[in-house]
């Protein structure tokens, strides 16, 4: 899913790779129809253009099926309330498995590319807003698809995906994770593939094939070949810290064009905890540890959100996962450029996309983002009042002027002790070190 960095919003749908199921197509077109018909609501009256979104669909035999799903315009004969939801699909079909044709795709992606850039210029500003509410909204809703059964924790989390999951038999079409060297790891291993959530398909819930206990159960992830995640993964899991908390127990295995990752299942997301306002201290301390325990390893986590935060829903140890857009950084000063992160939760100053900015302070305006929205799940107190005043500071506009972690780690223990001394304070703000120490 290639999307547009500006509106959230697809342009190139999607590669779908059959192996079983012909009805992959069609899924695939109904999708590209759906985004045609939503993007034309994207575009400016009188754009010269109409909104289109390119499809392909890659067959077993290596004909590439390339589908331009385009909203047509309105005509006079069109049937009343019907005009303006039509729209044509072309399809044009390439042999990859000759030099000539394999060119002749290219270069039609090519050239495609090319006037999605022209088209993109089109699109109305104005209703960027509406789309990002899109998308967060779309993002709470599990599909059918993904096999979570009803109750429980719904399977709003990956975890509790492989919770509810576990016993479902297993889906035909495993994708990358169909390849025989996945399978030989899996049968090295013992284990078995439950489901492959909807929407993420280089992740698989998998479970000991012999045990239903909570402890054999995990997630495989299949990383493409190129990334830096397999790197910084392995050089944060191999440092011994009390205030390391990347995800522990991480297997790694090189197969063909990637490295697949099996990982325990470590919770829920964060906002999942079933008394946020029990553990609210405890845990944001946890999260303070971990981004502070990745700056100050050269770390820039890139992507933190609740998602990427895991706990057990009644508390415990909290873990950071998916360092897929993480960052190796020289210091705080480090900058860099391009849209990274996921809406919502980047930072102001990497969401414009125009400029250089420093990712480890990206970093803590996330961090403070994160914090806010479980505060927001909490019950008035103290310690809310006080973790939110945190969290407000971490978003401050002018990213300077934004605490390092190893300041608010100290500021919480200052909070700790005059909690403790002085019942039902815990400003970080009112008392003084030396007072504190008194």
């Amino acid at each position: 899913m290639v999307s547009s960095p500006l509106f959230y919003f697809p342009f190139l749908v999607c590669e779908v790779i059959s192996q079983k199921k012909e009805e992959d197509r069609y899924r695939m077109l109904l999708q590209a129809i759906t985004a045609a018909r939503a993007g034309q609501f994207l575009m400016v009256d009188g754009a010269p253009k109409p909104f289109f979104v390119v499809a392909i669909y890659l067959c077993a035999n290596l004909t590439a099926e390339r589908y331009v799903v385009t909203h047509t315009t309105p005509t006079e004969e069109g049937e009343e309330g019907q005009e303006d939801r039509q729209v044509s699909i072309a399809q044009k079909d390439f042999d990859l498995t000759t030099a000539g044709g394999a060119v002749t795709f290219l270069r039609e992606m090519y050239n495609l590319v090319a006037m999605l850039e022209d088209l993109a210029k089109h699109l109305d500003k104005g209703k960027q807003g509406s789309l990002v509410k899109v998308h967060q909204d779309a993002s709470k809703i599990i599909s059918l698809t993904s096999k979570a059964k009803q109750g429980g924790t719904g399977g709003s989390t990956l975890a509790s995906m492989v919770e509810d999951a576990a016993d479902e038999e297993p889906q035909d079409d495993l994708g990358v994770f169909g390849t025989e060297a996945i399978q030989a790891i899996l049968k090295k291993m013992n284990y078995k593939i439950n489901f492959i959530p909807a929407g993420y398909p280089l992740i698989a819930s998998v479970s000991n094939a012999t045990s239903t206990h909570e402890s054999e159960k995990g997630y495989l992830k299949f990383v493409k070949e190129g990334g830096k995640e397999i790197e910084i993964l392995q050089y944060l899991t191999g440092i011994d810290s009390p205030a390391n908390h990347t995800i522990s127990g991480v297997r790694i295995w090189p197969v063909r064009g990637g490295n697949v990752i099996s990982m325990p299942v470590a919770g829920g997301w964060l906002t999942s905890l079933t008394n946020p306002s029990a553990h609210l201290w405890s845990v944001a301390k946890q999260l303070f540890e971990a981004v502070d325990f990745m700056h100050q390893h050269g770390v820039a986590h890139m992507d933190l959100k609740p998602n990427n935060i895991l706990i057990p829903v009644n508390g415990g140890r909290l873990t950071v996962i998916d360092f897929n857009r993480s960052l190796r950084v020289k210091g705080v000063e480090h900058r860099f450029r391009g849209v990274v992160g996921t809406p919502e939760y980047i930072a102001p100053e990497v969401a414009v996309g125009n400029g250089l900015y420093s990712a480890i302070r990206a970093d803590l305006w996330s961090c403070g983002k994160t914090l806010e929205e479980l505060c927001d799940k909490c019950r008035p107190s103290t310690d809310r009042n006080t973790l939110l005043e945190i969290s407000w500071q971490l978003m401050d506009k002018d990213p300077k002027k934004r605490p390092m972690m190893t300041e608010v780690l100290d500021r919480l223990t200052r909070c700790a002790v005059d909690a403790t001394t002085r019942p039902g304070s815990s400003s970080f703000n009112s008392v003084a070190p030396q007072e504190v120490q008194a």
